[in-house]
């Protein structure tokens, strides 16, 4: 019946369409403070909203689209809450719409952003090549976009094991940063991305002690403008670098603190990367059992996620553990 009245079908579409953008208005954007309220919110309407997106892309409506992924900060909300196919599709949708409306400065966001994804996912290569792009236009994006793609290309480095060159992109970028003078609390949340891959830089270089005074600027900075996830993820960190340095009653504090948090299961590369630091200290504590089921959730985070280079090294660590597990056995019945 609404096919016969095209004029009330699209005042419908529309109204629709503006609900949505209200509805993402009030419980999208950033990921401050206890962000997995709103974001819930978010998530029981996402299939909706991709009957949105997909009927806006179907009009061209490009600068809709644009809105919701990058003004509302869905594309935020689709990395923290798994929905990584769903980025990769829209983020591709808007750099090819973006490219051809000459939008450069939102297609090179969304190329940063997807390249990001895809150095997560190991894809090192086609991020390499999406960050590339962005570099021929670098100039066309704004100072908030140009500090994004420096530190995204600085932590596709840390991927690479190119550590020195990523600290140098990071130098770069805090050069950056002391020239722009974001408001605040902007300021702080990119300094505090910036030391967050500096940290990550300096611990896989091994250098703990450096990566420590990082990571511990970072939870002090995030606790000053109360940014929740961020204080989650230094702690984790932190637990990291005390396992590494053998101090697992230290990590173990760290991530308990954490927990709960996390537990709500809304972030679920953090929720892996917890359960994977958890399997670490009960191994290393000789808790075979503990670390067993540890390691066995944290494969099967970053399975869903196709964190391919993480799932390996858990399943690598699980398969020693049932070695060992094997092994008590068959000395109990040698006994």
């Amino acid at each position: 019946e609404l096919a016969t009245h095209p004029q009330f079908e699209q005042e419908a579409r529309s109204r629709w369409v503006t609900w949505y953008l209200d509805f993402t208005k009030e419980y999208a954007g950033k990921d401050w403070k206890e962000w997995y309220i709103p974001y819930d919110r978010i998530e029981d309407e996402w299939e909706n909203l991709l009957a949105v997106f997909d009927w806006c892309a179907a009009h061209e409506e490009y600068t809709i689209v644009q809105a919701f992924w990058q003004e509302r900060y869905l594309v935020k909300f689709a990395h923290i809450y798994g929905y990584w196919d769903d980025r990769l599709i829209w983020l591709d949708w808007l750099i090819q719409a973006g490219k051809k409306r000459g939008d450069w400065s939102n297609a090179i966001r969304a190329m940063v952003d997807k390249a990001s994804t895809l150095t997560i996912l190991g894809q090192l290569d086609e991020a390499e090549e999406q960050l590339k792009q962005a570099w021929h236009k670098y100039k066309h994006a704004t100072p908030w976009v140009q500090l994004i793609l420096i530190a995204k290309t600085a932590n596709l480095c840390i991927y690479q094991e190119h550590y020195l060159e990523a600290i140098s992109w990071l130098d770069q970028a805090r050069d950056l940063l002391n020239e722009v003078h974001f408001e605040e609390p902007e300021h702080t949340r990119r300094w505090i991305d910036l030391q967050t891959y500096r940290g990550l830089a300096y611990y896989k270089k091994g250098e703990y002690v450096q990566a420590k005074h990082c990571y511990q600027e970072v939870l002090q900075l995030s606790q000053v403008i109360t940014w929740q996830r961020m204080i989650i993820l230094a702690r984790l960190h932190l637990a990291y670098i005390a396992i590494a340095q053998k101090q697992f009653n230290e990590a173990e504090i760290l991530l308990e603190t954490g927990l709960p948090v996390v537990d709500n299961n809304t972030d679920k590369r953090l929720s892996a990367l917890y359960r994977q630091a958890f399997a670490q200290i009960y191994s290393s504590k000789g808790k075979v059992s503990e670390a067993q089921i540890w390691s066995k959730e944290a494969l099967d985070g970053f399975e869903y996620l196709g964190m391919k280079a993480e799932a390996e090294e858990t399943r690598e660590m699980l398969h020693a553990l049932q070695e060992e597990t094997t092994n008590i056995f068959g000395s109990q019945d040698e006994q």
